[in-house]
């Protein structure tokens, strides 16, 4: 099961995605362009509702408990010269 915010967002992402593609079509009258014009902007407004609405981490960056060093890089390691 999804959470609540989770099944949110993308509820209020497919809906703006089908109404970008109905008015792209409706201008248009072409379907593929139509379909790139959904997916783009279902996709990019999952990601905006995801920032505005956000899902529950546990932990936030302004977690005053969050004891994780600020120049710890996971991925990245620096060579020094």
């Amino acid at each position: 099961m999804l959470p609540v915010r989770t099944r949110l967002i993308m509820a209020i992402a497919c809906a703006i995605g089908a109404l970008a593609g109905a008015l792209t079509y409706l201008t248009s009258q072409s379907l593929p362009q139509a379909l790139l014009a959904a997916g783009a902007a279902t996709g990019s407004s999952a990601g905006l509702l995801h920032q505005l609405i956000g899902a529950d981490t546990g932990h936030p960056a302004s977690d005053p408990d969050n004891k994780r060093d600020d120049n710890c890089h996971d991925s990245v390691e620096q060579r020094k010269a």
